[in-house]
């Protein structure tokens, strides 16, 4: 059962994403602990930095980070996805993948074959990894963008389709 969404300040609350209202701020995430809340999810998708402190700001509250998988998602048995990860609408997870904690997929990213994708990564929509890919810690893909196999992208890179990193509003 979702209780409701948390922001970082008030300017939101009483507002609706998808018909769950804006409870609070983040400050009253210690009381819903007390109160029986024991699950959570950090749904910020754009800022891998950020996502990433509000995970561990949860887990030491004592919140279990939920996976929240799309129901339209294919994944294979084989494959192993952590605690916190986010797979959207129509992704498709190949054989023996690793999927590790605190990573949003979205909508339409394919993941081919022994593809290792570590904590805290971001890939946009409509993405293509190709098997035996090793995406390192806090990776952002933005959308659309293909991934060649057997390739390691490093830890902290920021692609998009053009192959480099574009400011955020605007070229």
């Amino acid at each position: 059962q979702v209780v409701g969404f948390t922001d970082k300040d008030d300017k939101s609350k009483g507002k609706k994403i998808l018909g769950i209202g804006i409870i609070g701020n983040h400050r009253i995430l210690p009381d819903l602990f007390k109160q029986g809340v024991r699950g959570a999810v950090v749904a910020i998708g754009y800022d891998n930095n950020i996502r990433e402190r509000y995970f561990y700001e949860l887990k030491d509250i004592g919140f279990e980070m939920i996976t929240v998988v799309d129901k339209s998602v294919l994944i294979d048995p084989s494959a192993a996805i952590s605690e916190g990860v986010i797979i959207g609408v129509g992704c498709i997870i190949s054989s023996m993948v690793k999927i590790d904690q605190n990573t949003i997929l979205e909508a339409g990213v394919i993941v081919g074959t022994d593809t290792q994708i570590a904590d805290n990564v971001f890939i946009g929509i409509g993405c293509n990894i190709g098997g035996g890919t090793i995406i390192k810690r806090n990776v952002f893909l933005s959308a659309g963008c293909s991934v060649a196999p057997l390739v390691t992208i490093g830890k902290n890179a920021r692609l998009n389709t053009h192959g480099y990193s574009a400011p955020r509003y605007g070229w």
